[in-house]
């Protein structure tokens, strides 16, 4: 089956670690590894499934990512069936067959589907089940590190509510963390250097970095500037508990992410899909906002694979090995001006989301 770059490199990091094992993997020089424990665990496994046959992987991957999909969308219809809100089951269902969703999942070959369901699930429990809340969102952060901020969001904010509310939550989630991030420590050299500082996205051509180029040369402004936006988010939801008022979940992991997405120059347009299941549940009136930043990410998206699509060879799992003929088009990069347009207006869109998410959770009355 043909898809980009990313199904060719699950098969490729899923075969080392069913064949050599975790400790080899993370000694790997080139390429660098690229996800956590839990998320090369998942490529393992399903590599195994697939009888270590390539193409027979590209399929077992799909399904297994198409079925969270389905999933997902299962529990925001279950979701808002029980508050019998007609319009928003509309949303959640014209939502579900947005082409960015299909792409993600049935196409590219990413984890982010995971991610997204993981969040998902996080932000229905939180209110009622802390500990299994902290259990699931921990488990999110094995498989791809920047979801530790959504969970060091949630963190601070239960341990203001209430010292007994956090520390359910804060023991939740490190039981996974400390389970499936931490403990290779012992087993894995250079395992935190590797893990933490030596991985980095590839850096996209649209948003504050396209606008001003020379930002580029700022040292760690593309670190600082997020963090310090997800400072603030977590900042307000915190004052709000403090006062004994609540906070949406899904509101305050939309506003801890939303900052790597628009104010980072590393995140690609897959991570998207962590807060695109959370859109349903955050945005409330603001839904307008948020169907269209989906529809601009798909309008992006089929852009970007558009080339593949027609591509002479197939790039897949039998192409990892063999890439010098693919050039710029691998997927996810953005090479057109009508990409580059679609992609401003993604930055823009989350932009604007997320102040009025902030505007909205700083103000709203109980």
């Amino acid at each position: 089956m043909c898809g980009s770059f990313d199904i060719a490199q699950k098969f490729f990091w899923g075969t080392r670690i069913s064949e050599l094992g975790f400790a080899e993997t993370y000694a790997t020089q080139s390429p660098y590894p690229s996800h956590a424990p839990l998320g090369f665990a998942l490529q393992g496994l399903l590599v195994l499934l697939a009888g270590g046959d390539e193409e027979s992987f590209g399929l077992v991957f799909r399904l297994f990512t198409s079925a969270l999909d389905v999933l997902s969308v299962y529990l925001l219809v279950r979701f808002w069936a029980q508050r019998d809100s007609k319009r928003t089951m509309w949303l959640v269902l014209v939502w579900a067959f947005m082409p960015y969703i299909v792409i993600q999942a049935s196409f590219h070959g990413n984890l982010d589907p995971v991610v997204g369901l993981l969040l998902l699930l996080t932000a229905l429990l939180d209110r009622s089940r802390p500990f299994i809340s902290g259990i699931v969102i921990g488990c999110a952060a094995c498989i791809k590190i920047p979801a530790l901020f959504p969970l060091a969001a949630l963190s601070l904010y239960h341990l203001v509510r209430g010292r007994y509310e956090g520390l359910r939550f804060c023991c939740g989630a490190l039981i996974p963390v400390g389970f499936f991030l931490l403990s290779p420590i012992f087993f894995i050299p250079n395992y935190f250097s590797v893990l933490f500082l030596r991985y980095r996205g590839i850096q996209d051509s649209y948003g504050l970095w396209a606008l001003v180029p020379s930002l580029g040369g700022v040292p760690w402004l593309s670190t600082v500037l997020p963090l310090a936006l997800m400072g603030i988010a977590v900042a307000i939801a915190c004052w709000r508990a403090y006062h004994g008022r609540s906070v949406g979940p899904a509101e305050l992991i939309t506003c801890a992410l939303m900052p790597v997405m628009f104010a980072s120059n590393g995140f690609g347009i897959q991570y998207f899909y962590w807060i695109v299941p959370l859109l349903p549940l955050a945005t409330g009136s603001l839904w307008p906002h948020g169907l269209a930043l989906l529809l601009s990410l798909s309008l992006l998206n089929l852009s970007m694979i558009w080339p593949l699509l027609h591509a002479e060879r197939c790039v897949g799992p039998l192409g990892y090995r063999h890439l010098d003929w693919l050039g710029a088009v691998s997927g996810g990069d953005i090479t057109t001006r009508s990409e580059v347009l679609f992609a401003a207006a993604v930055w823009v869109l989350c932009m604007t989301l997320w102040s009025k998410l902030m505007c909205r959770m700083a103000t709203r009355a109980e």
